[in-house]
């Protein structure tokens, strides 16, 4: 069973998934991702960050960050397993975070030649949208949103 918690972003476990993160975006991408996520947004009260475990080994994480008062932007989402619901674990506890922080929607970003990832948040009810923000005029980028309310 995955155990989902709110953890620093500066604790261990969380430096090195962010890490394994970066490494594995740069070799898919070609970009580590890392110049969009600082670590001091995470200091905002409507901020989260956490790390997914299995048998007391952390193996995946996630964040939420406010992106608007009620639009909250999901960042560093990774799971060092595939298909045996990391990915999902953490995605429903950013979700319920964002609801209880007040959030109405979600929103992301992904660049389209990570089909996995792409192909993650379309089966979690995520919907194509118009790239947002940085994002904007950006062709690598595939932005999603979600509206939360209703979950």
């Amino acid at each position: 069973m995955v155990d989902v918690r709110k953890v620093s972003i500066i604790s261990a476990d969380a430096s090195q998934l962010i890490q394994e993160l970066s490494e594995e975006l740069k070799t898919i991408t070609g970009s580590s991702g890392s110049n969009g996520f600082q670590l001091n947004v995470m200091e905002n009260q409507r901020a989260a960050f956490f790390v997914a475990y299995l048998n007391g080994e952390a193996v995946g994480c996630g964040a939420i960050v406010e992106y608007t008062r009620n639009i909250a932007e999901i960042k560093r989402v990774y799971s060092r397993k595939r298909a045996i619901g990391i990915g999902r674990a953490i995605i429903i506890a950013l979700e319920q975070e964002a609801q209880k922080l007040g959030y109405q929607s979600i929103i992301l970003e992904t660049r389209k030649v990570n089909r996995t990832a792409v192909s993650f948040y379309l089966n979690n009810r995520y919907l194509i949208c118009g790239n947002y923000g940085k994002y904007i005029g950006r062709d690598e980028a595939i932005c999603f949103i979600k509206n939360i309310q209703q979950i």
